[in-house]
This record gives C-alpha cells, structure tokens and sequence, in this order.
C-alpha cells in the first residue's frame, strides 16, 4: 500500500446504515493509494450499532473523528470536515459510497498530470 498527502472528507449520521458504512470506509483502506487522513464528523448521536463500527476505526491513526453533539445536517458536517482537512487535496465521500479499488490513484495522478485541475470526479453505479 502506497500513502500520500491527501484526504478524505467523511460524515455520518444516525440515519446511515452501518454496514454500509463500514463497506466504505473499508473500501477507503484497501485502496492503492491510501489517504494520509480521513477526517469523519459524526452529526450528532448515533445508534450503538452505528457507534461500535465508527470505533473500530477511531483508533486508527488516520482517523480524525469529529463528533457534534446534534444533528446539524450534511452540509454543516461536511464543511467542518474540510476544515480540518491537513491537506490541499481532499477527496469527498458520503457514508454509503463504495470505492472501486484505485479510485484515489486515478484521480491523484489527474492532478500531477494536470496543473491546473481544481476537480476530479468520477463515475457511479447506483446499487439498490
């Protein structure tokens, strides 16, 4: 695994399923370039079985686990993750999206191609 200077911005509410939550974030870690953080704000409180997968990866130094103590909503959430994003890169991800396994490879490499990109995308395949 490959590490670079980039982030992930990540929120989660009570409302997001937890398995596939964790089918997420685990798609973030099994990537070919792995972020140097992942910065998740928790939008107020969540369900115990949403918490105990939130856990398992707090203690992961990646991991910078923001929690509000009330829902605020996704865009407040969202806001406050990129600003504590470290880095001058952040890649964005909902709690149910899943990466194919060099999604961040693709798209780091766009940006050393082409100077003067300010944003990549990509494609998506709906699943339900």
């Amino acid at each position: 695994m490959v590490k670079n200077e980039f982030s992930v911005s990540m929120c989660v509410y009570g409302g997001d399923n937890p398995e596939w939550f964790e089918e997420s974030v685990n798609s973030i870690l099994n990537q070919t370039l792995i972020p140097s953080e992942v910065v998740l704000v928790v939008d107020g409180p969540v369900p115990d079985e949403l918490n105990q997968v939130i856990a398992k990866y707090e203690s992961n130094e990646i991991f910078k686990v923001i929690r509000f103590e009330e829902n605020r909503g996704h865009g407040d959430a969202r806001r406050e993750s990129i600003a504590n994003s470290t880095n001058e890169i952040v890649a964005i991800m909902d709690a149910d999206d899943i990466c194919v396994p060099d999604r961040f490879e693709k798209q780091i490499k766009v940006f050393s191609e082409y100077p003067d990109v300010d944003i990549v995308g990509g494609n998506i395949s709906e699943f339900i």
